[in-house]
């Protein structure tokens, strides 16, 4: 005869606490989950207006490029990875120069939200990889 120990302590498995999570995050409206970046393009005088608008599901990084010549800077969604002038992908953000014959310009790329902003960019990036690092460690425990 078997018994079953209805009364004991019973400690939670990652089934069942996936189970409870997911479809929470699934409650939350889609725009909560997607990239935010900012979307503009402006005078590279004038100080950043606005806040970062919700980027197009497939968005996996923000950008940031000038154009010294015209004086005007442009941010936005990207769908792509971060990727250096000769096509090699970055897991970091990244910026570089370019110039060609008189053009100047200068692109930055990074993944997180407002990331393509101004004063915040650094702590962002750290946010990044804080928020990486996180979901790591989950993974790695869930997976165990």
């Amino acid at each position: 005869m078997t018994f079953l120990n209805c009364f004991g302590p019973k400690v939670p498995s990652s089934s069942s606490f996936i189970g409870f999570v997911l479809p929470l995050f699934l409650l939350l409206p889609l725009s909560a989950l997607s990239l935010q970046c900012y979307q503009s393009q402006q005078s590279l005088t004038d100080a950043l207006q606005g806040n970062a608008l919700g980027c197009p599901a497939a968005s996996l990084s923000c950008t940031k490029s000038i154009d010294f010549n015209a004086q005007i800077i442009a941010r936005g969604c990207q769908s792509s990875n971060c990727t250096f002038p000769n096509g090699t992908a970055s897991v970091s953000p990244i910026c570089f120069n370019s110039s060609n014959n008189a053009q100047q310009q200068s692109y930055c790329c990074c993944y997180g939200d407002n990331c393509n902003g101004t004063a915040n960019e650094r702590r962002n990036w750290l946010m990044t990889w804080l928020n990486f690092a996180i979901m790591a460690a989950i993974t790695a425990i869930n997976a165990m």
